[in-house]
């Protein structure tokens, strides 16, 4: 995992947090779902979860999501979980790229992001280790 990890680092200029990285290594999460509590604007949702993965033969694979959803990276958005929903995704928000500033978890709606950017992205923690508190395993 190591290895693919400071590939997609390199490729992707950014760096993980070392909480996701500890957090991944940790943890078995084939097949491991998660869920939490999101209020995007008065109505309150339970939006199930499974983390993407540095598997490249994985269809879960973070590099090919990226590529896949090469209108996040722009935007500083490099996912790292997928929702129930399919394309809706959790990601990293990288507003300092290439410096070691801890990303902020934002929520990506894929069907409002045809609306515009704004109304796609919801504030969801300010670290990865704020969001684990969050989560709760299905």
């Amino acid at each position: 995992m190591e290895n693919n990890v400071s590939y997609l680092e390199e490729s992707l200029n950014i760096k993980f947090p070392t909480s996701y990285i500890q957090f991944l290594s940790s943890n078995n999460l084939e097949n491991k779902k998660f869920s939490f509590t999101m209020n995007d604007g008065g109505h309150i949702s339970k939006e199930v979860i499974h983390f993407l993965n540095f598997n490249e033969r994985s269809d879960d694979y973070i590099g090919s999501v990226c590529k896949k959803e090469e209108h996040l990276e722009p935007n500083q958005l490099t996912p790292f979980a997928r929702t129930d929903w399919e394309f809706d995704l959790l990601c990293f928000y990288f507003d300092n790229r290439g410096t070691n500033h801890e990303p902020k978890i934002i929520y990506f709606c894929f069907d409002l992001y045809y609306e515009s950017l704004e109304d796609a992205i919801f504030y969801m923690a300010n670290s990865f280790s704020e969001f684990l508190l969050k989560l709760n395993v299905e």
